[in-house]
């Protein structure tokens, strides 16, 4: 028989092109077979792993669709990876001791699963420092309590390694999941609420999603700065806290140029609450940063904004102008006086000089400057959280939220269907801005029957119209100009325009009102409307009762807030209480 390479090439194929194969049933004789035959062996003959049906079901452990894709040979299944963070599970021996963050993950199919490895970040416990966890509303819940070596924050950089603790910073780095899964997961620190802040792990599917909260224990304060960050605050049980800042370039130059007013603030300071500061610590680096020494002409003091004499630590001229590197300590140098001359309630802690005093005027010089300051801060009225004294008021610092009335609850509507249905039936009804509970920071917005009914929390009243004027009075006082509020303004989310939150005056009552709109109720074309925004309206017991038609209101104008009485029918508005200080 020829070579097969002596044959010519064939040009074009096709299904009936023959082939020359033995006959292993048949003594191994030599027989043809047509390509066409060869090809459906191949697919569907005998051990052929043809795909033979596609089903949907339902994962093993979630309880979420899952698809299955079955072959003629076994099964072949398409599913999702499942990732869930909790923070339950604890360490101890050579490890150290403290509390598991694992980040776990599986693959599921009808009747079982595949575990993946684990990621685990351990939250070690350093001197004096007490980390526990315990399951709150199905949540694990991560408490860090501290007696001695204090974390300060809390950072997640970078997407790898271990979490780190330096200097006071703990690193959790952002790790990212694997194992074949096609969902995306983002690490968050979300907005406090109460003594927690909770530490999202948010899928980009919107269907893994885990939270752990991070909870307040003794001494300790959380903060959310950002999506990123959480600053962990040591507390002392004398109320000490601590501020540390670094001053560099020119940034003393540019602050203090011989002028009285001139500061560079350090501690913001609630409005009701006095600014203490006990010590601080001054590190000049005049050798070892920067290329020019300082020449500045007068002493600096950390205190309240607006002391008029010598109080607060001292930054001595000395040590500010000092060619070497240089270290001062310093205390409070005050003996007493009127609050009026510590810079009054609500003064923020500052670096610059007295009012009485000297100006500072510093022309050159670009050294590091540390500061760290030991400060409390006073409750001067001595008020219950979320209350806040103004004049002869104290008044709730938040819109409310409350729904219960002497008529049973007042139900919350979801819809306009709901609020137009109320007002033609004259039943109480309140609603969140837009119908979305994620606006509560605005508070609930009343009808007149619901305004009429509600419960106030005890010992308080739903303010009247001679509180209201009463309140208007105080801020007037602080602005010095008539039906000029704007020291009533404030809110961490806050709808007035910028100019009126640059005032100088702005939120200095500690009022913490919000241009949170109004919603009014078109019952002729069965439609809501949320509006108004820069304005803050408030029922007051009159208008509320029926007796008198106008509302308390806060009105933005182009930079400042102004106060006036509106009338209005089938609106909905805000509730605020007070009670006799």
């Amino acid at each position: 028989m020829p070579k097969i390479s002596s044959y010519p090439l064939i040009t074009t194929v096709t299904d009936q092109d023959l082939f020359v194969i033995s006959d292993s049933s048949n003594n191994d004789a030599t027989k043809s077979l047509e390509l066409e035959t060869l090809k459906t062996y191949i697919n569907e003959g005998e051990g052929a792993p043809g795909v033979t049906s596609l089903s949907v079901g339902l994962d093993y452990v979630t309880n979420e669709s899952t698809v299955h894709l079955s072959a003629s040979q076994g099964n072949v299944t398409i599913y999702g990876q499942t990732s869930f963070l909790t923070g339950d599970g604890t360490f101890g021996g050579s490890l150290g001791t403290g509390v598991n963050l694992d980040l776990k993950r599986y693959l599921s199919n009808g009747s079982g699963l595949t575990n993946y490895p684990t990621s685990t970040i351990r939250l070690a416990q350093g001197n004096n420092f007490q980390i526990t966890t315990a399951k709150v509303s199905n949540i694990d819940q991560i408490t860090f309590s501290v007696v001695g070596d204090t974390i300060t924050s809390l950072t997640t950089t970078g997407t790898s390694g271990a979490a780190t603790f330096e200097d006071g910073v703990l690193n959790i780095p952002q790790y990212s999941g694997g194992g074949g899964g096609g969902d995306t997961y983002d690490l968050n620190a979300g907005t406090k609420s109460g003594s927690s802040v909770p530490l999202n792990l948010t899928s980009g599917s919107g269907a893994d999603d885990s939270v752990v909260n991070l909870t307040e224990g003794s001494n300790i304060t959380l903060t959310q700065t950002s999506a990123t960050e959480i600053t962990i605050d040591s507390v002392s049980a004398t109320g000490s806290q601590l501020y540390k800042i670094t001053l560099t370039g020119n940034t003393l130059v540019n602050a203090f140029n011989g002028n009285l007013s001139d500061n560079i603030p350090l501690v913001s300071v609630p409005a009701g609450k006095i600014g203490i500061v006990e010590n601080a610590v001054f590190i000049i680096k005049a050798g070892s940063t920067g290329t020019t020494s300082y020449n500045a002409n007068n002493t600096l003091h950390v205190l309240p904004k607006g002391a008029t004499s010598v109080w607060g630590p001292r930054l001595l001229t000395s040590a500010l102008n000092a060619t070497n590197d240089y270290v001062l300590f310093d205390a409070d140098s005050g003996s007493g006086t009127d609050i009026s001359q510590y810079g009054g309630v609500g003064a923020d802690i500052v670096l610059g000089p007295p009012s009485g005093g000297g100006p500072v005027d510093i022309t050159q010089g670009d050294r590091d400057v540390d500061i760290s300051i030991v400060y409390r801060i006073l409750d001067y009225f001595n008020n219950a959280p979320g209350e806040i004294t103004i004049g002869s008021l104290i008044w709730k610092d938040a819109n409310s939220t409350i729904v219960a009335s002497s008529s049973g609850t007042i139900p919350i509507a979801t819809s306009a269907a709901d609020m137009v249905n109320a007002a033609n039936n004259s039943t109480p009804m309140a609603a969140y801005w837009n119908f979305d509970s994620n606006n509560s920071d605005r508070g609930l917005f009343y009808n007149q029957p619901a305004a009429a009914s509600i419960t106030p929390p005890s010992g308080f009243r739903l303010a009247t119209q001679s509180d209201w004027n009463n309140l208007a009075n105080e801020l007037d006082n602080i602005s010095g100009v008539t039906n000029d509020v704007t020291a009533g303004g404030g809110g961490i989310t806050a709808y007035w325009n910028a100019n009126i939150k640059s005032n100088s005056n702005y939120g200095q009552s500690g009022f913490n009102a919000l241009g949170a709109g109004a919603s009014y109720v078109d019952v002729n074309n069965n439609t809501v409307s949320f509006t108004n925004e820069g304005d803050g309206t408030w029922w007051h017991a009159e208008r509320a009762s029926g007796t008198t038609n106008t509302t308390a209101a806060f009105q933005g104008q182009s930079n400042f807030i102004n106060y006036v009485g509106t009338a209005g029918t089938n609106w909905a508005y805000t509730i605020r209480f007070c009670k006799d200080a």
